[in-house]
């Protein structure tokens, strides 16, 4: 029914356990200085495509259930919507791209 869809969310959980496991010093990606910075790319593209590909795959349920969420997102999460598949090289997440601030997001 949305196989792309539980797909895509998948993908975007495999980017945000990287990137928590990034935080680690002494985890696999220790002698990449940039790890966490492109698993914060990785998984913002992913999560993004989320709710495309639930429209592409179920677009009358897609038309439907948007507006409900759009409702509940918070400011920062709307600012996140707004700007799209651009927001993960944007400037505007350069002070989220640090390996010692982990931002906790609840998929």
């Amino acid at each position: 029914m949305i196989e792309a869809t539980q797909r895509k969310l998948r993908e975007a959980q495999f980017f945000y356990g990287r990137l928590v496991d990034s935080k680690d010093l002494m985890g696999p990606d220790r002698n990449e200085p940039d790890a966490f910075s492109f698993y914060l790319s990785a998984f913002m593209s992913a999560a993004r495509s989320v709710p495309w590909v639930l429209q592409c795959e179920e677009k009358e349920k897609y038309e439907a259930w948007k507006p409900k969420w759009e409702e509940q997102l918070s400011p920062f999460a709307n600012n996140l919507v707004a700007a799209g598949g651009a927001v993960a090289d944007s400037a505007f997440l350069l002070p989220l791209s640090r390996a010692d601030r982990v931002v906790s997001f609840r998929l």
